[in-house]
């Protein structure tokens, strides 16, 4: 084979290949998870407890003090 003979594609064939490879796009374009608009609400996690009888101070130090040392450790919270 000489350098200047290259072996060519037809062009049917690479019509026919994106015409499928268009069909497969298409098929799976319903299954893409894509947000056009921003969600308007963000996830959050709401903390409540109670403690019967129990000094400010003691639930301080006993609850509220170890939750937020837990939550520092959790990346991307703002408050």
């Amino acid at each position: 084979m000489n350098l200047n003979q290259k072996k060519r594609t037809p062009a049917f064939s690479i019509i026919v290949s994106f015409i499928v490879l268009m069909i497969i796009g298409l098929a799976i374009m319903p299954r893409l998870s894509v947000h056009l608009h921003s969600t308007r609400y963000m996830p959050s996690l709401t903390v409540s407890y109670g403690w019967a009888n129990a000094s400010p101070r003691l639930v301080e130090l006993e609850v509220t003090a170890p939750l937020e040392g837990l939550f520092n450790t959790i990346p991307d919270i703002t408050r």
